[in-house]
């Protein structure tokens, strides 16, 4: 009940889509804040520089700016919904080719 009145069933869907979008926006970012714990690890397992190291995150964030427009139009185009899953997929690969690097052009990938 919201102010005296039932929700209708998309009124209670569109409340599932504000905590899911919250959601995925908390793990993307988490996920792009968390190379500052990495940076050292990084530079000692790869022998890389800390400039160079943060330069992948440079790159993460302004590919992340300029992508983000991109994905507002597909979503507005195809619906919020299709963007969400391929996006989210991506995210997941990424996120396990990223355990499995050996070289700067992978780590920038």
């Amino acid at each position: 009940m919201l102010n005296g009145k039932k929700l209708t069933e998309w009124e209670h869907f569109g409340w599932v889509m504000v905590g899911v979008t919250f959601l995925m926006s908390t793990f993307s970012f988490g996920f792009l804040t968390s190379v500052t714990v990495f940076i050292s690890p990084l530079t000692a397992e790869f022998g890389w520089g800390r400039g160079t190291v943060s330069f992948g995150y440079t790159a993460v964030t302004l590919t992340t700016a300029f992508s983000g427009v991109l994905w507002a139009i597909v979503a507005d185009r195809y619906g919020a919904r299709w963007t969400s899953l391929v996006s989210a997929s991506i995210m997941g690969i990424l996120l396990f080719m990223l355990g499995r690097i050996s070289e700067l052009w992978e780590f920038y990938l």
